[in-house]
């Protein structure tokens, strides 16, 4: 009897513990708790469309080295278009739908602050923007991500000067002119235009960095011209400007402009002129189009595909910090300068890579127009003097 009665306790012991199993399953999957993040439903919305060549082009490509090195997750790329009108049914539906939501730039920040707090089970990662966790929203649930721009746009600006400097070029004139435009007034691109500026600076031969820009003595330093365009969208303002810059003599435009950027290049298509590339390797993703690619000089890479999969690695490894934000450069492989046009002799490209070194040793220091010691006065500064 005793024997009877023991086993029917731990009969009833085991139903007990497999029904809170069970009910913890159901909340986990069915309430969006947690999850395993290697069978996840990852969503990307991208405020815009895919096809840019570039930013948005780049954070697909971190979406798909999550699903190939992780076969198991769910990975889209939700295009939503242009009018913003509508993105807020966009980031409800996925987050109905999907774990982890991926949202990316300013445009987009009171929509991740919104789904942070209206959907607190689900897991946000914001690109290309710091969140503001001051308010305590985002605290259990979000990271965001900032780059290091400036750094490598200094690279940029080192290429960028020894080819105005330079009349032998195919494609240059020596004029000491170069042009830059930009899809936003915004600290993130000036972020890449002051860095830019400098780098034209440091490798300009004629420039006293001892004295300001202006300053009569620098009168034949190389001068850069820049325009912010309002548009990240709008290829054809891209390239009506851009041919302004290069009918003013300029030898090279770096546009910072996502998918208007390709206006710039085709604009300097047109003008049989040099173009810097942004945010992706376009030398290698216009290497079926030779009569674009010839133009292309270099990438000053800003790698979302890299920071994403670092993102995301990170929760599977349990080492996220949610509430966080981090800003990310060479010592996390989420910046670069890749691809050369044949036209670039090796002595250039030396002194580019020299020039990385030393950012990385942190011997030169490069302005910035983001973060806690961002000055505005002093970057609008530089940006005014440098033309």
């Amino acid at each position: 009897m005793k024997k009877s009665k023991f086993i029917s306790i731990i009969l009833v012991l085991c139903v007990i513990v497999s029904c809170v199993f069970a009910l913890t399953a159901c909340l986990d999957s069915d309430d969006g708790g947690e999850f395993d993040p290697e069978t996840a439903r990852i969503a990307l919305l991208v405020n815009g469309t895919l096809g840019d060549k570039s930013f948005f082009d780049s954070a697909n490509e971190g979406l798909q080295k999550i699903k190939a090195a992780y076969p198991n997750t769910t990975v889209k790329a939700i295009e939503m278009g242009t009018d913003s009108t509508k993105f807020r049914n966009f980031v409800d539906d996925a987050c109905e739908e999907y774990d982890i939501i991926i949202m990316g730039t300013w445009q987009m920040y009171n929509h991740m602050a919104y789904a942070t707090v209206e959907y607190p089970d689900k897991k946000f990662i914001l690109f290309d923007y710091a969140g503001d966790f001051s308010d305590g929203k985002g605290a259990n649930n979000l990271y965001s991500i900032e780059f290091k721009q400036n750094q490598v746009a200094f690279l940029g600006g080192v290429l960028a000067a020894q080819i105005a400097n330079d009349p032998s070029l195919p494609l240059s004139n020596g004029s000491k002119q170069l042009g830059f435009i930009g899809g936003a007034d915004s600290p993130i691109i000036k972020d890449f235009l002051v860095g830019f500026i400098e780098g034209v600076h440091y490798a300009d031969p004629n420039f006293d960095a001892s004295k300001p820009a202006n300053d009569p003595a620098n009168a034949n330093k190389i001068t850069v011209q820049s325009s912010f365009i309002g548009t990240f969208l709008d290829p054809t303002r891209a390239k009506d400007q851009a041919n302004i810059l290069y009918d003013r003599g300029c030898d090279l435009v770096f546009a910072a402009a996502s998918q208007a950027g390709l206006g710039a290049l085709d604009a300097a298509v047109d003008n049989n002129k040099y173009y810097l590339a942004c945010d992706s390797d376009q030398i290698r993703l216009f290497a079926d189009q030779p009569a674009k690619q010839r133009y292309i000089v270099g990438s000053v890479l800003k790698k979302v595909d890299v920071a994403l999969f670092r993102a995301f690695e990170k929760i599977v490894n349990d080492e996220m910090q949610w509430g966080t934000n981090e800003r990310v450069g060479f010592d996390e492989d989420c910046i670069g300068f890749i691809g050369y046009n044949s036209d670039i002799p090796q002595n250039m490209i030396d002194f580019v890579e020299e020039t990385e070194a030393k950012l990385r040793a942190g011997q030169i220091t490069v302005t910035t127009a983001i973060g806690s010691g961002a000055e505005m006065s002093i970057v609008d500064g530089i940006i005014a003097a440098a033309k």
